[in-house]
């Protein structure tokens, strides 16, 4: 669902990240997605989610911290055959892929085989990732978006109007979930934590609404997700200059090929 889409759920006051406002876009993107209203988006042909829970920002560890200051051109990233839009990002940015999946991509990271790593906090001691980024490594004080873990039905191995109540039971364990998530993103030692300037988070939250819009432009993003996640963004903090303009509420029109 959109709740994952780069940046849909980050909210920036005065150049720096709140986290506070951004999980309650994330809280209030779950509950609209738990509610029977939304009925209708959590299900795609026999599939339906039934639940959704935070799993807290995604986060870009680096063995250099340099990384951060000269680009991510020619970095080695992990790269999963599965997933497009990380595809296309890596090819875009001009980084190298390396082939990788969920059970060794932060090894690989660990012994040098990539240079980046895009995680949750919460997998920062389970998954060693310290071990990776070292003394001289860093991770970005900026979430590059929010993580959920989504629980997905086969609709017909289960009874009408079972989905909605489970949507409903995962939204309701939503504060004991960011507890631990809190937690673990204040376990990452501050001195391994690189911020950005005023002038270059402003610039990054820019970035990352423009690629929202070109991926969803190409097919990779959902509009109706994102025009969804910017109402609760404004909701939140109506105040960002985001919430002035039209940009992921309307969207042009394209005709169709003769």
């Amino acid at each position: 669902m959109a709740i994952d889409y780069a940046g849909a759920s980050t909210i920036i006051k005065d150049g720096k990240i709140d986290l506070e406002a951004s999980y309650d876009v994330v809280r209030k993107a779950i509950q609209l997605f738990a509610s029977p209203v939304a009925a209708k988006l959590a299900v795609q042909d026999r599939f339906e989610v039934g639940g959704i829970i935070p799993m807290g920002g995604i986060y870009t560890f680096a063995r250099d911290r340099a990384i951060f200051k000269k680009g991510f051109a020619g970095t080695r990233m992990p790269a999963f055959d599965d997933d497009k839009v990380q595809a296309y990002l890596i090819q875009r940015i001009g980084a190298q892929p390396v082939s990788s999946d969920i059970s060794n991509f932060v090894t690989k990271f660990n012994n040098g085989s990539v240079d980046v790593i895009f995680a949750p906090a919460v997998a920062y001691k389970p998954l060693e990732i310290y071990r990776g980024v070292g003394t001289k490594g860093g991770v970005s004080r900026f979430p590059l978006a929010f993580s959920t873990m989504q629980l997905v039905l086969d609709r017909n191995r289960f009874p009408a109007g079972f989905g909605e109540k489970s949507r409903q039971y995962w939204s309701s364990q939503f504060d004991q979930a960011v507890v631990a998530v809190r937690k673990a993103e204040a376990d990452v030692p501050a001195s391994q934590v690189v911020d950005y300037s005023t002038e270059d988070a402003l610039a990054f939250v820019v970035s990352q609404r423009d690629l929202r819009v070109e991926l969803a432009s190409k097919g990779f993003y959902d509009k109706q997700g994102l025009k969804v996640m910017k109402r609760i963004r404004c909701s939140v903090y109506s105040a960002a200059s985001e919430c002035s303009n039209k940009a992921e509420i309307d969207w042009p029109v394209v005709a169709a090929q003769p």
